[in-house]
């Protein structure tokens, strides 16, 4: 009887798993991992985070940064990190590579720094670009999502721009080994 049951249980699983695995297929028909890595910070290669970088299937690095398509850039915490370190680290990795320009970005990087939360260790930050406009999600809660163009033309730029915060990282998320 108790053998019935269990089978019964695991008959009863079997749609559900199923379902879960064909809504994921969708998403990696739509897209393929590019790469990963890991952040790490100052002299003693402090872990920060680690990325996973999903794109479009045709995607070039260019398409990619300059968010022209479809991408999701995941950052899964290896720390907490309060939102004011976050914040500080948006304004270094956009002036690295907007220089003279990041004044005409001003609305974009306040858009970041009112959007970004702080994170726990083990948190799962999800910032995904389409054609449309980009997405913020921490552990698949929707946080923001904007349909602004500039946003969306910025927001990959300090892992994956022409100065990147590290350019082992940025070549390990592409997948340029």
């Amino acid at each position: 009887m108790n053998r019935q049951f269990l089978t019964f249980r695991y008959v009863l699983l079997i749609p559900l798993i199923l379902l879960s695995l064909h809504v994921t297929g969708e998403e990696e028909n739509r897209f393929m991992k590019r790469g990963e890595g890991l952040l790490e910070y100052g002299i003693f290669k402090i872990d920060l985070y680690r990325l996973s970088l999903y794109s479009e299937k045709e995607s070039s690095e260019v398409d990619i940064y300059q968010g022209k398509k479809s991408s999701k850039l995941e950052l899964k915490y290896e720390r907490d990190i309060e939102k004011a370190y976050s914040n500080l680290g948006w304004v270094k990795g956009l002036e690295k590579n907007l220089g003279d320009k990041m004044g005409q970005y001003e609305d974009q990087l306040n858009w970041l720094k009112t959007n970004t939360p702080s994170v726990r260790k083990g948190d799962l930050l999800e910032i995904s670009v389409e054609t449309s406009g980009v997405s913020l999600k921490l552990n698949g809660t929707l946080l923001a999502q904007s349909n602004d163009i500039k946003l969306r033309e910025i927001i990959l730029l300090p892992w994956l721009g022409q100065n990147p915060v590290d350019d082992k990282l940025k070549r390990d998320l592409l997948g340029l080994k």
